[in-house]
């Protein structure tokens, strides 16, 4: 230790080595800091929006169909938001792994802890109403900045998602007018997932989740649209059989 010690001096002495001032250590952590929260709340964010996306295309229902399902839900999934998730864990595990509570830990664990309060983040986001009213903002024109990440991610784009409102009930199901004008038929059966499946009526606005084959889509799930773009409690079941879907009211 007293030649560690010597030869610490003497190099301090020669000059090769030079005295940093306390605020300079303290303005480093607190920018290390800043870093790791803008970081884990753009990256809850992304979760979040994943979440919502899913949610509100109708997606999240098809899992219910079995693997199937499951394959669709893979396919309709925001996968560029997905990635750019997966790169910001990447980068928050990193950050955090300077703190000593996180590199004493072994790397699988801390990664978990990172992950897990992710999911938790983005699922407490996901119960307010921030991405619906940015959403609902964006279509009505009053938003447009959010147009590179709503305007592409579009939660109503989603493949195998199909949104209009209820034209007329058949015996198997409903027909369905898409916001283009075209009618699809809406096939359900006993696997069919949702909400409202014994509530349904003409005029109601619905994201249907299927396959579609010669205009026929067998669904996998139905949710009213308003469920995720509109507040809760605002279904409006007796509009018109052609929509205008330019904008969703608040």
């Amino acid at each position: 230790m007293t030649e560690i010690k010597d030869k610490i001096l003497a190099t301090i002495k020669v000059g090769e080595v030079k005295m940093r001032p306390r605020w300079h250590f303290i303005l480093k952590a607190l920018l290390a800091a800043l870093l790791v929260v803008f970081v884990a709340l753009t990256l809850i964010f992304f979760v979040s929006l994943i979440g919502f996306i899913v949610s509100a295309s109708g997606a999240g229902l098809a899992p219910g169909a079995g693997l199937l399902g499951w394959r669709l839900l893979l396919i309709s999934l925001p996968w560029a938001l997905v990635l750019a998730a997966i790169a910001l864990i990447l980068i928050l595990e990193v950050l955090v792994s300077r703190y000593s509570f996180a590199y004493r830990q072994p790397l699988l664990y801390s990664i978990i802890g990172v992950v897990l309060l992710t999911m938790l983040g983005g699922w407490l986001v996901a119960q307010t109403p921030l991405h619906r009213g940015i959403y609902r903002e964006f279509r009505g024109g009053r938003l447009p900045a959010a147009g590179p990440i709503y305007g592409r991610f579009n939660p109503e784009r989603l493949e195998n998602a199909y949104i209009g409102s209820i034209k007329q009930l058949t015996e198997g199901g409903f027909i369905l007018e898409t916001e283009t004008g075209e009618e699809l038929t809406i096939i359900i059966s006993a696997s069919t997932k949702g909400p409202i499946i014994d509530a349904l009526q003409p005029g109601l606005e619905v994201a249907v989740f299927g396959l579609e084959n010669d205009n026929r889509v067998e669904a996998f799930g139905i949710r009213p649209l308003e469920w995720e773009l509109k507040a809760p409690g605002q279904l409006r079941p007796n509009r018109p059989s052609n929509p205008d879907f330019s904008e969703i009211n608040p």
